[in-house]
């Protein structure tokens, strides 16, 4: 005899899918406390069955995130299926992210109870963040392609416009600087998309950094103490970016580069002797876009964001008068 598809299963095939599913099955009263929840909500968080039974979500969500927790709560005691991901604190303190669905149950037109599903997808959150910061990385890098070899390439032709108009052979060093400062920075944006995706950082020396990119300005520089670095190929964009500031836009023909060890992090004091950054601009250096000299804007937005992105910051000491310097913090 076959059985009738519209036929009521035994309760206890229902009850082995609620114990065995694997994603989280719960049910709350009116007020959201836990009525009962399947062992793999219990398991996902870390708590035993009895610790969430007769108690509220407020004790597990993200304080964050309780705001928009209680929200959605409200539109399903209004009626209404809902979705969403919240942040939720788990036994050992971690944050894990479950998506939930929810919706009411009514007997007799009275709401009895909310029933749900979740599932954790903090895997896929990490996922969605880490591609997110990579994307603003090669973002960053087509900006800094795009400014740098933009400088780079004017610099190379106004050494061919004089070496034209005065044939002094000396402007063809200026124009083979100018070029192969072109062809390293390809190089050095190419290994910072390896690294992107090898998700690997190295120690790099401030003082070798900077000797090597003020080698192709005319400015001498000084030191006082030196560092290694946690850092990637973009490194030498900032220095470059702060040199070529210095001496472009600062007629600048010394720099100082001081460095006080910290606790946790080393600063970096970038002095110049050129003819500083006025009070009236100093809150927009770092703007993408700001440029008080014609420009596209992009070289200290760049620095600043390369810093960030190294756990790093960097500041206008508003304090320095006669040319300026720059604090930069950086991790050990």
């Amino acid at each position: 005899m076959k059985t009738s598809t519209t036929e009521k299963l035994d309760p206890e095939v229902y009850v082995r899918f609620y114990e065995n599913a694997e994603d989280m099955l719960f049910l709350l009263d009116p007020s959201g406390r836990f009525i009962n929840i399947n062992p793999k909500f219990a398991q996902m968080l870390g708590y035993g069955h009895e610790e969430l039974v007769g108690r509220s979500s407020k004790h597990i969500i993200h304080p964050e995130d309780f705001d928009s927790l209680k929200n959605f709560f409200k539109s399903v005691l209004s009626g209404n299926r809902e979705k969403g991901e919240f942040r939720f604190i788990n036994r050992e303190g971690n944050v894990v992210w479950i998506e939930i669905s929810e919706w009411p149950v009514y007997d007799d037109g009275k709401l009895v109870r909310i029933e749900g599903i979740a599932r954790n997808v903090t895997e896929r959150k990490k996922l969605e963040e880490s591609l997110k910061k990579r994307n603003e990385i090669l973002e960053l890098l087509f900006k800094i392609l795009r400014h740098d070899i933009a400088n780079n390439m004017t610099s190379a032709l106004n050494y061919l416009e004089l070496y034209v108009e005065i044939e002094d052979k000396s402007f063809l060093s200026g124009i083979k600087r100018s070029l192969e400062r072109t062809v390293s920075l390809i190089k050095e944006v190419e290994e910072v998309e390896k690294s992107i995706h090898a998700d690997m950082k190295e120690k790099y020396g401030l003082k070798t950094i900077v000797k090597k990119i003020a080698s192709n300005y005319p400015v001498k520089v000084k030191f006082k103490g030196d560092c290694s670095i946690v850092a990637d190929e973009a490194i030498y964009t900032v220095f470059d970016n702060l040199i070529r500031n210095a001496v472009t836009h600062g007629k600048a023909s010394k720099i100082e580069v001081e460095v006080e060890e910290k606790d946790d992090c080393y600063l970096i004091m970038f002095t110049d002797n050129g003819t500083g950054i006025s009070e009236d601009i100093a809150d927009r250096i770092f703007d993408e876009g700001f440029s008080s000299g014609g420009g596209k804007g992009l070289g200290l937005y760049i620095v600043r964001r390369v810093i960030e992105r190294y756990g790093g910051e960097i500041k206008l000491d508003r304090t320095k008068k006669d040319g300026a310097r720059f604090l930069i913090k950086l991790r050990k």
